[in-house]
């Protein structure tokens, strides 16, 4: 958390970072913009993906001391390019023995920009308008009956930014120490959307969940699973799984549930879940459904030398 005085100007900050929702530009040059009303748009990266003065904390609005915690999203923006490069850079050799066919749970060694994609997806969960949303609900829960709530004193948007703050610090460090990472790779002619929410059960702000896990749509191309279990083998720490086109769909529909109001795509428009429709973030009913559950004791049963198929487990 960044600490300064004097006035914070109100600016614009970007949940999605400018880095990535480049890469989702179609042929066109804009990112398609699907609304949970049925209107579809198609837009500038640049304007995707803001929300207005969201990440100052302070103790009033006048007061002397002020913090936000822009400069660590900033952080992570930073490491994208070098991310995002790499990756690319996995995919064009995505031919060799490394990567097998569909199905199939591959190691994934000497990725140099592990530590730099670990704090892209903390980021990337802790700034969602989802996870936003849960502290705001939170928050005005528990002040429902105050007759001087955050929302009449101007604190309730740095109260909601100071527990980013220390959700981020905790999910980093348990990503670091403790998480299993999947890069699901898209099949040709089929793409990931992303939304102002997506798949993940990261609620706790002191990053305590049960087996928290998450599915985040990186890129057009690939998504990327991001697990904690509570028993696994400690290397690889990351692996690619290249998915079907059904569960690339799958993929989105779940997407869609946890999405509020916006989908975004590349050139490929999405078909969202019915749930869409209604505009608020949703959850599945149950978080530990069969694929996603199969995937996750693949990622921890994987050795460093082996290959797991999604069929074995199916099979069990």
């Amino acid at each position: 958390m960044k600490s300064k005085s004097g006035n914070n100007k109100t600016a614009n900050h970007h949940w999605w970072p400018r880095g990535l929702s480049a890469k989702w530009r179609g042929v066109d040059g804009g990112v398609g913009v699907f609304r949970h009303t049925g209107d579809v748009q198609r837009l500038a990266s640049n304007n995707l993906g803001s929300i207005t003065n969201a990440y100052q904390i302070s103790a009033t609005k006048d007061s002397f001391f002020k913090a936000e915690i822009e400069s660590q999203f900033d952080a992570a923006d930073s490491a994208v390019p070098a991310v995002v490069a790499e990756i690319y850079a996995l995919m064009a050799g995505s031919k060799n023995k490394s990567i097998e066919g569909d199905g199939f749970l591959t190691p994934l060694i000497n990725f140099k920009h592990e530590t730099d994609l670990l704090c892209v997806l903390s980021s990337l969960i802790v700034r969602s308008p989802m996870t936003r949303d849960f502290f705001a609900r939170s928050f005005d829960a528990v002040f429902m009956f105050d007759d001087n709530p955050p929302q009449k004193t101007g604190l309730r948007d740095p109260i909601i930014a100071a527990n980013q703050d220390g959700m981020l610090q905790a999910i980093e460090r348990r990503l670091v120490s403790s998480s299993k990472v999947t890069v699901l790779i898209a099949p040709p002619n089929s793409e990931f959307c992303y939304g102002d929410g997506f798949f993940s059960t990261f609620r706790s702000r002191e990053g305590k969940d049960l087996n928290p896990k998450a599915i985040i749509p990186l890129l057009p191309e690939l998504a990327v699973l991001v697990s904690c279990p509570s028993s696994y083998l400690r290397e690889p720490k990351l692996s690619t799984y290249r998915m079907s086109l059904d569960e690339v769909h799958l993929v989105n529909k779940i997407t869609s549930i946890y999405a509020s109001k916006q989908l975004f795509f590349r050139n490929l428009e999405p078909i969202p879940h019915e749930e869409f429709s209604i505009g608020e973030f949703g959850r599945l009913e149950s978080e530990n459904t069969e694929w996603i559950t199969q995937l996750i004791v693949l990622q921890a049963s994987l050795s460093i030398d082996g290959i797991n198929s999604i069929n074995s487990v199916r099979d069990r």
